[in-house]
């Protein structure tokens, strides 16, 4: 009896103290940018107030972390506009994921509607970091 006694104490005092706080990691997506557009088809840059109606475009973007390059991150493109019109549509879906270089790029297809759209890119892994550009 004596001996669970004192093996109950000893448990109990080894678990009396708390863990230790985990480190914080800087591992995970810090900053994200939109490096440009460019035409999907002569992958020549397109200023983001000459889109003309049909073009196709690569959104290109890239994803940082406090160490360097975001690889194998994923990462997200939306459409901000006034009304209810579709602008562009994203034939091979609206994400990408980073390669060893932390950048990635989205096919964009101005459908015809004229008019301001706002694309916004988000990491997947951090959907509080987001940043936007307007195409006109």
């Amino acid at each position: 009896m004596t001996r669970f006694i004192c093996i109950l104490v000893a448990l109990a005092t080894a678990c009396a103290q708390p863990l230790p706080e985990l480190p914080a990691s800087d591992d995970g997506p810090t900053q994200i940018e939109i490096l440009g557009l460019r035409d999907a088809a002569s992958d020549l840059p397109v200023e983001p107030d000459a889109v003309f109606v049909g073009t196709p475009l690569r959104v290109q973007l890239a994803l940082r972390t406090n160490r360097g390059p975001a690889i194998g991150s994923g990462l997200q493109l939306s459409i901000q506009q006034q009304d209810f019109l579709q602008r562009f549509r994203f034939p091979e879906g609206d994400g990408c994921t980073t390669d060893r270089t932390g950048q990635c790029s989205i096919l964009a297809v101005s459908t015809g509607t004229a008019g301001t759209v706002t694309f916004t890119a988000r990491s997947q892994a951090r959907p509080d970091l987001s940043v936007s550009q307007e195409i006109v």
